[in-house]
């Protein structure tokens, strides 16, 4: 089966079905990841991130203390902030919810 590409547009955020930090935190990464694809910003890095993170969803909500897996969350975040410098709120609300997470 082959695999469509999707605009912009068309990339919807997921509802998050906890409440745990890990997966806040993920579901604010995932709109900024959005935002850069909108904005053309580093397109084919964000994609991938965006790819990366929506693989992460399923096991965050199976163990959404995975230590390992919130860790790839920051790097992924991290990586982003220092790209995306006029959202350094939102930032600091997701590192708020990582912090949490540990």
């Amino acid at each position: 089966m082959a695999e469509t590409e999707t605009t912009p547009d068309e990339v919807e955020t997921p509802v998050v079905e906890s409440n745990a930090p890990s997966l806040l935190a993920l579901q604010i990464l995932e709109k900024l990841l959005i935002e850069a694809i909108k904005a053309r910003q580093n397109i084919n890095v964000a994609e991938a991130d965006l790819r990366t993170v929506r693989e992460l969803r399923p096991r965050l909500l199976k163990t959404p203390r995975d230590q390992g897996l919130v860790n790839w969350e920051r790097q992924i975040a991290q990586r982003w902030e220092s790209q995306l410098k006029n959202r350094s709120l939102r930032f600091r609300h997701l590192f708020d919810h990582l912090d949490l997470a540990r």
